[in-house]
């Protein structure tokens, strides 16, 4: 009885070994399916550095990067001390200064918005901002 028994065990065992088998394959042979399903109609492969919309869940996307996100403008660089120039010498200030999207810097003197000319040269290069005061009056 009990060499039956381990024989009805064993055959159980096989069995169930045989269907868990047959299980696995059939779930493979079904997701090779689904797979060429997806693949019809396709006959190429979506090129997404061309400049087109595409919709995805119904939303419309863009295969463009994101923009960045905005950063307070900050000087990187701060003044300290006193700067002497003489009347009709040459003032030149340069600055660091970083944000998102790039800051627009306006020089003053005292409440006056300074504006390039003649006299005056303002440039801004890759996050440094020069002001160039020539014949420095007092």
């Amino acid at each position: 009885a009990k060499k039956k028994a381990e024989e009805d065990a064993r055959r159980k065992a096989e069995a169930a070994k045989k269907k868990a088998k047959d299980d696995l394959l059939g779930l493979e042979e079904e997701a090779a399916e689904i797979a060429d399903e997806m693949d019809t109609g396709l006959e190429e492969p979506l090129d997404l550095e061309e400049e087109e919309e595409i919709l995805i869940n119904g939303e419309l996307a863009s295969p463009k990067e994101p923009e960045e996100l905005p950063v307070k403008p900050k000087f990187l660089d701060k003044f300290k001390g006193t700067l002497v120039v003489e009347e009709g010498g040459v003032l030149t200030l340069t600055f660091k200064v970083m944000g998102v999207p790039t800051p627009k810097i306006s020089w003053m003197c005292g409440d006056t918005i300074l504006k390039p000319s003649d006299r005056i040269k303002m440039t801004s290069t890759d996050g440094d901002v020069t002001i160039v005061v020539k014949a420095v009056t007092m």
